[in-house]
C-alpha cells in the first residue's frame, strides 16, 4: 500500500479569514474524532464480548465431542449432524504433533456398552481428575482478535499447521485419546461478525459526511484497522509522521495532498480504544470551503459597499412603506372623527326630531285603532279594512325610522354582561322565521363547540346581528340561503376572540360601493334609510371589535364580526 499523503507547504501570511476557517475545520475534526473515538471503543468492547461468546461457544462443542468420543457414543453420521447444526466449517482430531489421527474418528471410538456410559458420568464431588499424559504446548484460540495489534517488539505467535484456511477456531487437549480437539467455525459467520462491530460502518458513515474526504483507524504498529475505503483495511501506513502523533498522545492537523491530489486538510487525533493502548484517527477535510473564502476575500470590499449602498435604499423604502402606512391610519382615523362630527351633528337635530314626530305619530296610531275598533263602514268593509292596514304599516315603518335615528345619533350606553354566542344567535334567527318563511330563505344557524365568553351587551349585540340578517334578506327577495355561524378566532396581538359570520347567497354588492356601505343614509334599495349597517358597524365598534364584508356580485355577500374575548380574570 502506498505511503501517506504528501506535505504541502503552507503560505505564510494566512489572511485572517482563511485562519478562522483553518479554525473551525480543526474544531469539527476534533469534534468528529472524539464522536468516533466513543463509538469505536463501544464497538471493540461489544465485538470482544461477542467473541468470547463464540469462542465458549466453540470450546463447549470441543468438549462435548470429547465425552462423546470418550462414551463411545460419537460416529460420522451423528458428527456431520452436530457440525451443520452447531454451523461449524470442520472438526479435526490430531495427534500432539498437530497432525491428523491415521485412521480418523473410528480409530479413536471405545467400545460401547455400559461401561462406555459410565464414562459421561461426572466424577464424584473431591475425586481427582484423570492424568493427563499427553499435553501439548498450543494455544487454545486463532483467529482475527477484536484486539489492538500488539507492539512491534512482541514476538508474533507461532505458527501451526492446523490453522490454516480456517477463520476462526478453538483447540483443546482431549482426554479421551492422546492428542488434540480442534474446531473450526464457519467463515461465513465470522464475517458476519465482523461487519456487524461497526468500526468499518462508523468510518464510512464518517465519511459520507458533507467536506469529509476520508476516514481511517490505524493501530500502533500502523496497520489500517478501518478505513472509509474497505479495500484499505488490513494495509499498513509507513509515514513516520503518524508514528511520531502516535507516540506523543496529543492531536494535530496539517495540509497534505489527498487521495485525489487535491489538498486536504488532515486531523490527526489519537483515540484510546483498549485500556492504555492507542489507535490514530486520520480525518480528511475538504478544502474547498477554505479556497471560496479565500477568493471572495478579494470582493469583499466591493461587496460590503454594494451592501451598504443596497442598506441604504432598502432603509429608504422601508421608511416610504411605513409612511405610507402611517398615512393610511392617519386617513381611517380622519374618517372616524369625521363620522363622529356628523353623528354628533344629528344628535342634537334628533332630539328634536323624536319629539316632532313621534307624538304626531302616536296620535295618529291611536285614532288608527279607534277607527279599527269603534268604526266601520255599511260597504267595502274589506278595503277599508286594508287602508288602515297600510297606514299602520307606515306609521310603523315611520316610527322605526325616528327609532334607527335616535340609536346612531345618541352615545352608546353599553351595559356589558357575559355572553353566550349560541343561544343568542338562535334567539335572533327565531326572530326573524317569519320574513324567512315568506322570502322562500332557508337559514343555518352553527355554532362552533368551545366558543370562548364575551362580554357584551346582548341586546345592542343582538340589536346588531339582526339589521345584519334584514340586510341579508333584502338582497334575496325570492329564495336563498341565510348561513349565521360563530367560531373561536385569533385577534391581532394573539387575544382570543370570538367570530360571527351573516352569509347570504344574494344580488352581492359591486367593488366600488363597498367602501361606503357603513355610511349613514347610504343605501341603494328604494325605501331604504341606509342606517342598518350604520348602526351595526356602530355597536360593533362600541365592543371594540371590527366588522368587514366580502361580496361578490351574483353570489352573495359575507358580513363578519370579530368581538374580543373574556379578558382572564
Amino acid at each position: 500500500m502506498e505511503d501517506g499523503p504528501r506535505s504541502i507547504s503552507r503560505p505564510l501570511g494566512i489572511p485572517l479569514p482563511r485562519a478562522i476557517l483553518e479554525r473551525e475545520l480543526t474544531q469539527r475534526g476534533l469534534a468528529l474524532a472524539h464522536v468516533l473515538e466513543a463509538g469505536a471503543r463501544t464497538a471493540f468492547a461489544s465485538a470482544a464480548r461477542l467473541e468470547e461468546t463464540i469462542s465458549q461457544r466453540l470450546l463447549d462443542n470441543a468438549r462435548g465431542l470429547d465425552r462423546l468420543l470418550g462414551a463411545g457414543a460419537l460416529d460420522d453420521a451423528l458428527l456431520k449432524r452436530l457440525m451443520a447444526d452447531n454451523r461449524l466449517q470442520r472438526v479435526e482430531f490430531l495427534d500432539p504433533d498437530g497432525k491428523p489421527v491415521p485412521g480418523g474418528l473410528g480409530s479413536l471410538a471405545p467400545p460401547r456398552g455400559p461401561r462406555a456410559m459410565m464414562r459421561m458420568m461426572e466424577p464424584r464431588p473431591g475425586a481427582a481428575p484423570p492424568p493427563l499424559e499427553h499435553r501439548g504446548t498450543f494455544p487454545m484460540m486463532w483467529g482475527r482478535r477484536y484486539r489492538l495489534p500488539a507492539p512491534p517488539e512482541a514476538p508474533p505467535a507461532p505458527p501451526r499447521a492446523f490453522w490454516q484456511g480456517s477463520e476462526f477456531g478453538v483447540a483443546i487437549q482431549a482426554s479421551s485419546f492422546p492428542g488434540i480437539i480442534a474446531v473450526h467455525a464457519e467463515a461465513a459467520t465470522i464475517l458476519a461478525f465482523r461487519k456487524e462491530t461497526g468500526i468499518q460502518r462508523l468510518l464510512t458513515d464518517l465519511a459520507g459526511q458533507a467536506g469529509v474526504e476520508y476516514a481511517t483507524l490505524l493501530g500502533p504498529d500502523g496497520t489500517v484497522l478501518g478505513d472509509s475505503d474497505p479495500v484499505r483495511v488490513g494495509g499498513r501506513e509507513a509515514d513516520p509522521h503518524l508514528a511520531a502523533v502516535l507516540a506523543a498522545g496529543a492531536p494535530q492537523t496539517r495540509t497534505v495532498a489527498g487521495r485525489n491530489g487535491a489538498p486536504v486538510f488532515e486531523v490527526l487525533h489519537p483515540v484510546l480504544l483498549e485500556e492504555r493502548a492507542r489507535a490514530l484517527l486520520r480525518l480528511g477535510l475538504s478544502r474547498a470551503p477554505l479556497a471560496a473564502a479565500w477568493r471572495e476575500d478579494r470582493t469583499f470590499i466591493l461587496l460590503f459597499t454594494g451592501g451598504i449602498l443596497l442598506a441604504g435604499v432598502l432603509g429608504v423604502a422601508a421608511i416610504f412603506v411605513n409612511q405610507s402606512r402611517h398615512l393610511r391610519e392617519a386617513q381611517k382615523l380622519r374618517e372616524v372623527a369625521e363620522r363622529s362630527e356628523r353623528l354628533a351633528s344629528l344628535g342634537d337635530l334628533a332630539a328634536g326630531v323624536a319629539h316632532e314626530v313621534r307624538n304626531p305619530l302616536n296620535a295618529i296610531g291611536v285614532g288608527l285603532q279607534r277607527l279599527r275598533r269603534e268604526f266601520g263602514p255599511l260597504t267595502g268593509g274589506e278595503e277599508y279594512r286594508g287602508f288602515l292596514t297600510l297606514m299602520e304599516g307606515e306609521v310603523k315603518r315611520l316610527d322605526r325610522i325616528v327609532t334607527d335615528f335616535l340609536g346612531l345619533a345618541r352615545p352608546l350606553a353599553l351595559a356589558p354582561v357575559r355572553c353566550d354566542l349560541g343561544p343568542l344567535l338562535r334567539e335572533v334567527a327565531a326572530l326573524t322565521e317569519e320574513e324567512a318563511t315568506r322570502r322562500q330563505v332557508e337559514v343555518e344557524v352553527g355554532a362552533a363547540s368551545g366558543l370562548p365568553t364575551i362580554l357584551a351587551d346582548a341586546d345592542r349585540l343582538r340589536q346588531a346581528v339582526l339589521n345584519l340578517i334584514r340586510n341579508a334578506y333584502e338582497a334575496m327577495p325570492r329564495r336563498g340561503r341565510l348561513t349565521i355561524a360563530a367560531r373561536p378566532a385569533v385577534l391581532s396581538g394573539g387575544r382570543p376572540g370570538v367570530e360571527v359570520s351573516v352569509s347570504d347567497t344574494g344580488e352581492g354588492i359591486p367593488p366600488e360601493r363597498i367602501p361606503r356601505i357603513f355610511d349613514p343614509y347610504f343605501t341603494t334599495r328604494p325605501g331604504g334609510t341606509g342606517l342598518g349597517l350604520a348602526i351595526a358597524h356602530r355597536i360593533v365598534e362600541a365592543h371594540g371589535g371590527r366588522i368587514t364584508v366580502e361580496s361578490a356580485v351574483g353570489r352573495g355577500s359575507t358580513f363578519r364580526i370579530l368581538l374580543p374575548g373574556e379578558p382572564p380574570a
